[in-house]
Parts: structure tokens; sequence; C-alpha cells
């Protein structure tokens, strides 16, 4: 059991301004579409041919991206280039191309052939890399079990460390209940990536848009009650409404109530595209004003923009540990160039929208909204919108991330010499998400009106876990403690989570004084009975003795001893 025979460190806790370095690389993307035999029967309506051309028209302009098909064979679909008009008109060609033909699903050699595109060894100083897989498989390359089994085995041990040296980040979608879903998650998690799974094809669409909006994110506007704000510096919108039922209408109203539907789409500066889940309506130069989305009021709906008045934001890690504290950054930039005009800003609010905590208001610091989470929620997927808005416009960022059960688990016994404080802790290590080896645990002590005492144990005991008595702490004081586990997540990235924070009340001077001693009365107790135990049997063995004693001669016991004597004496 450890005790705290160690050095206490006292630190002082300053808050200081987090200032982020913001994204503003645009993404390089390279999307692996799985095209094996059994999509014949997890996609039978070909529903990823809507999603491909949804991607299409969600990419920003200015993304570098390729797409693959893959089954036994890896082949180009459409190679890396610049995304803009031409190359959304050639994604949307080739959704149409998307079949469900091909023998195998060589995960590898596809992952391997979008790796390649990048010549260099690390893209840390460059724009976000990505590899978006698709499959509703397993790896299977060979009849043989066994060559399946290495080549997955090759995938993990070797590739998987290559792209993450490379600064590549894999996200996985997997499609049925049949893909290998460890696999997939070894390589979202191994590389700082993301995962979504879905056993419903009618799902893709959704999934493809969550997905791609982290991977890639584009401008947007806040949509509420099917209403949103389009200010003059929007230079083109682009409108993604879902449908509760295919068939059912979808229209926009305008800021001077007029209706716009899919006939009076031009191709031009009104584009309306319409499939099976959705309609994605495109106009150049909207109207400012107050519009309305005539149709389902669907949470999956969004409204993009192309604008130089942009909402920039620090990107939240695909996942983190529960207890991790979060951090939130934004900015508003005009082009590149970052506002930092007081007037402007000071009639700016900046709002962050989270599942557990409801809105929250941002500080700024000079010229960017910055907030932090003490503590990540629980664990699940969680969801967080940033919003900056005046009253001229509005904008919109959206992010989610996968929050983790904590690493660690922790219990609370009494100090064997203090049976009244809950002070000796047992911690325990449940989750496989991270290194369990490199694992620490930090304790920090806080007692009133003095600095705290921070304590580090790198070391579990041979069953894997740390049993710590805080035993050297003053058992009178009350005592404020908080419990955290440092170390490493798969994909290399550094983290600390708060496993638990309690308050311990101390005992106080009073109740120590007048609190009796209970080891020291037993032993009181026990030699008393001891002397009183002494005391009966030496009286009951004089009793005894003196019943054993024979009577005198001279007895008056017989009735004639004293008689004879006096008259002798007379």
């Amino acid at each position: 059991m450890h005790r705290l025979s160690y050095i206490a460190i006292a630190l002082l806790l300053v808050p200081m301004p987090w200032t982020p370095a913001l994204a503003d690389e645009t993404p390089q993307v390279r999307v692996l579409m799985d095209v094996s035999a059994s999509m014949q029967r997890t996609d039978p309506h070909d529903l990823r041919k809507p999603a491909m051309r949804l991607i299409a028209e969600l990419l920003p302009a200015g993304a570098d991206v390729g797409v693959w098909e893959f089954a036994h064979d890896v082949d180009v679909m459409l190679p890396v280039a610049t995304v803009d008009d031409d190359w959304r008109e050639d994604g949307r060609a080739v959704a149409d191309a998307i079949h469900s033909r091909g023998q195998a699903t060589d995960i590898g050699a596809a992952l391997e052939a979008a790796a390649d595109t990048w010549t260099d060894n690390t893209g840390a100083e460059e724009a976000p890399r990505h590899i978006v897989l698709f499959t509703d498989g397993h790896v299977n390359i060979s009849i043989d079990d066994d060559e399946d089994a290495a080549e997955r085995s090759r995938i993990i041990e070797e590739l998987m460390p290559s792209l993450n040296d490379r600064d590549i980040a894999v996200h996985t979608i997997g499609l049925s209940d049949e893909i290998d879903q460890e696999l997939l998650e070894q390589l979202a998690e191994g590389t700082g990536g993301r995962m979504a799974v879905t056993e419903d094809a009618d799902q893709l669409e959704r999934v493809f848009l969550r997905l791609f909006e982290q991977v890639a994110p584009r401008d947007s506007v806040p949509l509420a009650d099917n209403t949103f704000m389009i200010d003059e510096s929007v230079s083109e919108m682009t409108v993604l409404a879902f449908r509760e039922s295919e068939g059912d209408p979808v229209a926009l109203q305008t800021p001077d109530g007029d209706t716009l539907d899919a006939t009076m789409a031009d191709g031009d500066s009104l584009r309306w595209r319409s499939e099976p889940h959705h309609d994605l309506i495109t106009m150049d130069t909207p109207p400012t004003g107050e519009w309305g989305l005539l149709g389902a009021d669907d949470p999956d709906n969004r409204v993009m923009i192309v604008t130089d008045l942009q909402l920039r934001t620090e990107p939240l890690p695909p996942y983190t540990i529960a207890g991790e504290s979060l951090d939130f950054a934004g900015k508003l930039t005009e082009g590149d160039t970052p506002i930092d005009d007081d007037d402007f800003l000071a009639v700016t609010r900046f709002e962050l929208d989270t599942d557990d905590a409801g809105t929250l208001e941002l500080p700024r610091v000079d010229d960017t909204a910055v907030h932090r989470l003490a503590h990540s929620p629980e664990a699940g997927t969680q969801y967080f919108t940033l919003k900056a808005s005046s009253e001229t416009f509005e904008r919109e960022t959206r992010q989610q991330i996968e929050v983790v059960d904590t690493p660690l688990i922790m219990s609370r016994s009494e100090l064997p010499d203090e049976p009244d404080l809950e002070r000796t802790l047992r911690i325990s290590p449940v989750s496989d998400v991270v290194d369990t080896d490199a694992l620490e645990v930090e304790i920090t002590v806080e007692v009133e009106d003095r600095d705290p005492m921070v304590l580090r144990f790198a070391e579990p005991n041979d069953n894997g876990e740390w049993r710590i008595a805080l035993d050297t702490l003053d058992p009178t004081q009350d005592v404020h403690i908080t419990v955290e586990a440092i170390g490493e997540m798969a994909d290399g990235r550094s983290f600390r989570a708060t496993v638990d924070a309690f308050d311990s009340d101390g005992l106080g001077e009073d109740t120590r004084a007048a609190e009796p001693h209970w080891g020291l009365l037993g032993g009181l107790l026990f030699l008393l009975n001891v002397i009183l135990f002494g005391i009966i049997g030496l009286v009951f063995y004089l009793l005894q003795g003196r019943r054993r004693q024979p009577p005198s001669l001279g007895s008056a016991a017989d009735g004639t001893g004293t008689a004879d004597t006096a008259s002798e004496k007379a």
C-alpha cells in the first residue's frame, strides 16, 4: 500500500488566459468506398450514391480531395484535386458508377493507396490529413483465414503506426452488423480519427453529413424553428433539408414572403437537387433578411454559406476521457484576417450550446472567445455548437466528440488507525482505450488557507491497482481531495482526467479530545478483570485450605478437652 511518505509539491494555481492557434488550413481528404459484393445485401438501394453526391456538395471549396473504390482491387474514382464547381460536377457523376460487384475486401491496400498520395513523411506543418474509410465488412483478401488474420495484424501493427507517424487521421464508417468493429475502432482511435456505425443504409446520408462537417467544416448560419438569417456578406447559400418520407414537399420562403420550390430552379443562380431522403438547394447572392424553410423541422437540416465573414474555431479532439477538461475557442475573421475591431466585437455575442450545461455565454480574451469546461460530460456522443451573432449577422460551427469512460475507478475505505476517516483509496484501471502501463495517479489535497499539496503515484502494486492511505494528513482538518488520471490516449495524445473529487471532514480538535481511546480502555478493562479474577481466586484458595485443616487434640470440638484441663489446674 502506498503511504504518504512522498515529498508533497505545493502548487500555486494561477488562472492564465488561453489563446489557441486557430485551425485555418483547408483539409486534405481521401475517400475510400467499399464496392464488394456484400453491399448488395447491406445497401440494396445503392444509397451510397446519394451519399457520395452529398459529399461532393458538402466539401468546402479549396479542399484537396480524392476518391477511390475498393474490393479485391483499388481503383481511382476521382483523382486528387482541388474542390471547385468542376470537381463537384465530377463528384456527382462518379456517384452513379458506384456498384456492388467486387470480390474480397482489401482494406489494407485501400489505405495504402490513399496514404501514398502524401509523399512526405509528416503533415504536422500542413493542412490536416484525413482518410475516410467506408466498408460493410472485414479484411478479406483470401480464402485462407490465416492469410486474412495475418493481413489484419499487419494493418494494426505496421500500417496504423505508419499512418499515425505521418499525421494521417483515419475516420471509419461501418455499415451492417457484420463489420470488424474492433479493427475499425482501433484504426480510428489509433490515428486520432472518428468512427461511425449504422446498420441502416437509410441513415447513410446523415452519417456522412455528421462526419464530414467535422473533417471538412463549412461556414454556416444557425437554423432555429426552420428560420435563418442571411446577411449582406453572404455570396452563396446551400440549404440541406431532410424529409420525413419520400415525396414530402420542401420549399423556401424569402425575406419578402415569396415561396421558392424545385420547379423554379433555373440550374444557374438557383440549383435544386432532390434525393430520396433530402433536398439540397443552392442559391447565389441570396436576398438579405430572415428566411424560412418550409418542410420537416429536422435536427440534421443545415444552412451553409460562402462568405468572407467567418467564425473560426479551435477543433476538439475526436474523443476524450470522461472527466477531462475541454477547451473551446472561436474568433471572427474577414477572410483570413482576424477581426479585432473593439466596437464590432463589443456588440457581438458568443455562445456555446452544450448537451449537458445548456447555453453558455463566452467571454473574450482580446479577439478570441474562450471557454473551458472543467470536466467533460458523461460517456457517449456529445454535441457542441459555437455561435457568434449581432443584430446584423449570425454564424455557427458544430463540433462532435466521443466521451469514453474514465480509465480508472476509485473506492474509499477507513484508515486502519482512524475508523471514522475514509481516507484509504483503492484505484483500479478499467479501460483499454488508454495505455494502462503509462497511467499515473495524481492526488491534490486542498486545505483552507494553505497551498494545495500535489502527490504523484506512478507505479501500481502487483495487482495492477493503487492502494493509497492518506494517513499522514492531519486527522483534525477538513480537506478536499481530487484524484486525477494522467496518461496517453491510443493515438499518443496526452490526457488528464478527474477520477473523483470529494470532501473529507476532519475529526476536529474537540471531537478528538473528547473521544475515548478505545484501545487503551480495552487494555485497562482487561487488566482490571485479571486483578479481580486474581483476588477472587486467592480468596477461594484460602477458604479451601482452611476447610482441609485437621482439628487439634485440645479442641473443644469433642466437648471434653477444656473441662479436663481445667480440673487438672485446679
